[in-house]
């Protein structure tokens, strides 16, 4: 309970040094979208949002908040696209599980009632979803909840 609390303290201390960095970011990123909202500046080139060279792409260079790295990168309506799939993508989970007779689908349905939201409430401070492992687990997911054959 001490780490969870010390954890949200941390994370609405403006002042920290981590967190001062990041809304500078995030400042920047929407000076970025308005500059470039159809198409943004480029998938892998959000350096170029910060005024950093590209080879800090490897690195890890973004926006700390997934839905502004989309926009910056692809545009507005790259984020609407997104939105837009990841609410029927919460919709199919929540009609597999309201629906669903078959306890396994409904289990699992359930288990991404919870763990899905936290993934994308997590994304509003980190892109840890872009890493390839994290990315291929949500594919997964995906596939699951979307590809059975469900009564």
């Amino acid at each position: 309970g001490d780490l969870l609390k010390a954890r949200i303290r941390s994370i609405i201390d403006f002042g920290e040094t981590s967190n001062a960095q990041r809304i500078e970011i995030w400042k920047a990123s929407l000076e970025s979208i308005k500059k470039h909202p159809l198409l943004g500046v480029g998938i892998g080139n959000f350096p170029v949002v910060l005024n950093q060279k590209l080879e800090l792409a490897r690195a890890g260079s973004s926006a700390h908040n997934i839905y502004l790295h989309i926009a910056s990168e692809m545009g507005i309506p790259a984020l609407i696209f997104a939105l837009w799939f990841l609410w029927l993508l919460m919709h199919k989970i929540y009609t597999n599980f309201t629906t669903s007779k078959d306890w396994e689908i409904t289990i699992y349905n359930g288990a991404a009632l919870i763990f899905v939201p936290w993934v994308l409430i997590y994304s509003l401070t980190d892109v840890a979803l872009f890493d390839e492992r994290a990315f291929l687990l949500f594919v997964a997911t995906i596939a699951l909840v979307l590809g059975g054959k469900h009564e």
